[in-house]
């Protein structure tokens, strides 16, 4: 088994994600569900993983006693993917994901129109969030590129190693580097420090979320993805987030401008399709996040003029 063919096999088969471990055959993420493909594939023993992780970096990362964790890019067929290896005496699991081989136009991803309003946006905080596959990246991408081919800005886009380039049309574009296992908190912090108009970048922890704060407090439009199923999820999870700092539930009440959450749903004979929830802030939604209320109320403001419920 070759690690060639595994990746040609998740890529015919529409999936943004592998999972490689030992005592299984490869799992694939399609849609946000993991599948067994048991024709295809064989259980791959722990020996074979490392084989694998092997070819796949390049090199041979197994070498020396105790546990190993790696994580890195790497080219296979003209196509970027990003691997995570791990490895201890008992267990070896491997996971590559596909990254975005280019920046889709914003509108051909079908946006409903209330999303179309946050183009208008020139300062706050923006959050796309979605589920393992749901494709959130590639809208926090679209969304900014969309801007970048109108507007001259200065954008800086956060890459953790996951990030095709976005090549400057009008705005000036940064591409700030950042550790993945350490995370951006420092890299919202260097965009100030390089004159941003808009921030692009992810949030996964509260010192993710705190940076993006201060950015947007500093008069920044700062779009992040964060992962959650819902619109509900994702606003409970931010305020629980926002605890871990001073002011931070008061700071996210006041700056959070709209919160988005999407979901790839395949439709018969037609290939899939974005399915939206889109939800302005206002003095409810303030109220959830300052803890005066609870997600239970989003399905209602969801329905409420000038916010989209997902539709069936």
């Amino acid at each position: 088994m070759r690690i060639k063919d595994i990746l040609t096999e998740m890529l015919g088969a529409g999936a943004s994600d592998v999972h490689i471990t030992s005592g299984n055959p490869p799992m694939f993420r399609i849609h946000g569900a993991l599948r067994t493909f048991e024709d295809a594939f064989s259980v791959i023993e722990a020996d074979q993983v490392l084989d694998l992780a092997d070819e796949f970096f390049g090199f041979n990362i197994a070498e020396g006693d105790g546990p190993v964790s790696f994580f890195s890019n790497a080219m296979h067929e003209e196509r970027r993917f990003r691997g995570a290896f791990f490895v201890s005496d008992r267990a070896a699991s491997l996971v590559i994901s596909a990254l975005p081989e280019r920046i889709p136009e914003f509108s051909k991803l079908g946006p409903p129109p209330e999303m179309m309003r946050l183009l208008d946006l020139d300062e706050g905080l923006v959050v796309i969030a979605g589920g393992h596959g749901s494709g959130k990246t590639t809208t926090l991408l679209a969304i900014a590129d969309d801007i970048n081919m109108r507007h001259a800005m200065s954008i800086c886009v956060l890459d953790g190693g996951d990030i095709p380039e976005l090549i400057p049309a009008k705005s000036a574009v940064h591409m700030i580097p950042y550790d993945p296992i350490i995370g951006s908190a420092e890299a919202y912090r260097y965009a100030l420090q390089a004159d941003a108009d808009v921030v692009v970048g992810g949030i996964e922890d509260e010192y993710d979320l705190e940076g993006a704060l201060l950015c947007a407090n500093a008069g920044c439009l700062v779009i992040v993805n964060y992962h959650a199923g819902d619109v509900a999820e994702a606003l409970e999870a931010l305020a629980e987030l926002a605890e871990g700092f001073p002011r931070g539930p008061m700071m996210l009440a006041d700056l959070l401008q709209v919160c988005v959450s999407q979901e790839l749903r395949a439709e018969n004979g037609s290939g899939l399709r974005a399915v939206y929830e889109v939800l302005w802030n206002d003095a409810d939604v303030a109220g959830l996040i300052m803890g005066e209320e609870t997600a239970e109320i989003v399905p209602e403001l969801l329905k409420r003029k000038g916010n989209l419920s997902r539709t069936p």
